[in-house]
């Protein structure tokens, strides 16, 4: 029995090892904006899933995801997902083309019900536009709303874009954020969370996730009910 345990030990301490080689090491330094990203995992593993990389010499792709239930099999989607994306990052595809593709990847390897919510978004330094495709993720302001990834292989994504001043600041969030209860069942929330934002947007990038992930940890006493993960961005 001890050994069988050792050995599921050590399973997850590799998995979580691995897994953690899919995130990205260091975040791309853009002229003129600030990012600034982290997660916060319930278990040894989890779903999800974030990555900033540089695309071109202005063109950098931010993107946030969140695999439907918790450990290892969510785990495992997220690892499809990660290896399916890149490729397709590169191939510097709209937002809209890039999740009808990855949406088709995804439902022929997603298991009956479960599924990925996704947002990604290009941003061009060169005329500070933000185009972005949501596919069922959080949305709060910025919707150009699509269904979730892996569920409806035909389904036809929408795409929007922003122009971006300085001082804006974009905070991308998996649910697990939010979702983080007191002691009385209640949520962090969206408003609690834009509140934050909104009273301390000369933070920085990286003062500001600092202070959302905190506030979110101190309501729900460190007990989050599911993985957390954040990226902000802003325009200076």
């Amino acid at each position: 029995m001890r050994q069988a345990q050792r050995q599921r030990a050590d399973e997850l301490h590799d998995a979580r090892e691995i897994q953690s080689r899919l995130l990205p090491k260091s975040i791309p330094q853009v002229k003129d904006y600030e990012i600034a990203a982290m997660t916060q995992q319930l278990r040894y593993v989890g779903g999800d899933f974030y990555d900033v990389v540089r695309i071109s010499q202005t063109q950098t792709a931010l993107c946030i995801a969140d695999v439907s239930g918790k450990g290892m099999p969510a785990a495992l989607l997220m690892s499809s997902l990660q290896a399916a994306l890149r490729p397709l990052m590169w191939d510097t595809q709209s937002p809209r083309e890039l999740c009808r593709r990855l949406n088709h990847i995804l439902c022929e390897i997603a298991p009956v019900g479960k599924f990925v919510s996704f947002f990604y978004a290009v941003l061009d330094s060169k005329d500070n536009r933000l185009t972005y495709c949501n596919a069922g993720h959080n949305a709060c302001e910025l919707n150009a709303a699509g269904a979730v990834l892996g569920q409806f292989p035909d389904w036809v994504y929408e795409q929007s874009e922003v122009q971006l001043r300085p001082g804006d600041m974009l905070t991308m969030f998996t649910d697990g954020l939010i979702d983080a209860c007191d002691r009385d069942d209640e949520p962090f929330g969206e408003d609690r969370l834009l509140s934050i934002a909104r009273e301390n947007r000369t933070a920085g990038a990286d003062g500001l996730k600092t202070l959302l992930m905190r506030a979110a940890s101190e309501h729900c006493g460190g007990r989050f009910q599911d993985d957390a993960t954040m990226i902000v961005l802003r325009a200076v």
